[in-house]
């Protein structure tokens, strides 16, 4: 689920059929300490252990520890990450990008929050209130919308490839990578 109606349909509308559902979830009668807020580095390294793009993080002890911090919980709310940065989890991979550029690049595009609700207990709050087929006009801003974002983050890459040289850690230095 998003926050960020546009990004949603902008996802949904090259499908044959799109339908966008609009929900509301019961946040508040879920358990505080059953809701993980990912944020920041946090939220950069449990991305890349979930997509599996750099295996080695997730034997880090830190990493398993957002893991497991993550199978523990019934919702997960993080900024929604770009799946066109690729790019930028290739040179963080290859040792020529710090982990302060891949974080910039990440959250360079601005999408909204994701949640993710990861149990049926979770998916129980879950209301839909209503839903509605994409077509016309709407189906049309969507696919704008999207191509402006995608446009935003063309070179979002090199920018804090640049920025951000001289900050964070390389891959190898975190995996203690000495040759």
């Amino acid at each position: 689920m998003g926050t960020n109606p546009k990004q949603v349909k902008g996802l949904i509308v090259e499908e044959d059929a799109p339908v966008f559902y609009r929900l509301r979830l019961r946040l508040s009668e879920i358990p505080e300490e059953k809701i993980l807020y990912l944020r920041g580095e946090d939220w950069m390294y449990t991305v890349l252990a979930c997509r599996q793009k750099v295996p080695e993080i997730n034997n880090l002890d830190f990493v398993k520890e957002k893991l497991e911090a993550l199978e523990k919980c019934d919702v997960a709310i993080g900024p929604i990450a770009d799946d066109r940065m690729n790019e930028a989890i290739r040179q963080f991979e290859s040792f020529s990008m710090t982990d302060k550029a891949l974080q910039a690049c990440l959250a360079s595009v601005d999408y909204g929050e994701q949640i993710v609700a990861k149990t049926p207990s979770a998916c129980a709050k879950i209301d839909i209130l209503d839903e509605k087929k994409l077509s016309g006009m709407e189906a049309e801003d969507a696919k704008t919308y999207s191509y402006q974002k995608r446009a935003e983050s063309g070179n979002v890459v090199s920018r804090m490839k640049l920025k951000y040289q001289r900050e964070g850690r390389f891959l190898n230095e975190i995996l203690g990578i000495t040759e």
